[in-house]
């Protein structure tokens, strides 16, 4: 792409704001949902099937960068042998993606056993919830990624600031 048609630094900053705030939304409106919807009461062993369930959505996430990895190392003569791949900017987004997507689940997975534990009723509604949202904002990182980093922006913040609100808010109910 030519020097001139990028983007400056504020229109990117422009992007990433907008981005990071439709997933705020979202998770503001997420938090609404479960907490208007959580049961009466339940315990942690009712609530601990559908989390297990769900983990699986981690589960995949990682799945499918470990076969972007492995697809673009089959396609690539160098890296088929393992490698390190040359310059190659999908490559580089696949390996991101992956990183990234490790360090989130590991996260998450403590984050959301944590708030079963702590907060079962409303964890019940809200782990589901979580799980598709950290699925859709794996995938809006990554096709945005590829798109111009920039709009990676939407998919990283729908997967972050669920965790971490989640994370707040079962560190507050622990200590209170």
């Amino acid at each position: 792409m030519n020097a001139d048609m990028q983007p400056s630094f504020r229109q990117k900053q422009g992007y990433i704001l907008i981005g990071i705030t439709a997933a705020a939304l979202v998770t503001a409106f997420v938090f609404w949902q479960a907490f208007s919807k959580a049961p009466p009461q339940i315990d942690f062993y009712q609530v601990l099937p559908s989390l297990l369930k769900y983990f699986s959505i981690l589960g995949l996430c990682l799945a499918a960068g470990i076969g972007g990895i492995a697809n673009a190392r089959f396609l690539n003569a160098t890296a088929i042998d393992g490698n390190p791949v040359p310059e190659n900017y999908g490559f580089m987004i696949n390996q991101r993606y992956l990183q990234n997507t490790l360090e989130q689940s590991v996260l998450a997975a403590f984050v959301w056993l944590s708030c079963a534990v702590v907060h079962p009723a409303v964890a019940s509604i809200l782990i589901p919830y979580l799980a598709w949202m950290f699925l859709i904002g794996r995938a809006s990182f990554w096709i945005g990624y590829r798109i111009s980093p920039p709009a990676r922006a939407f998919g990283m913040a729908l997967t972050v600031y669920p965790t971490v609100v989640t994370l707040i808010w079962t560190l507050i109910g622990l200590f209170s």
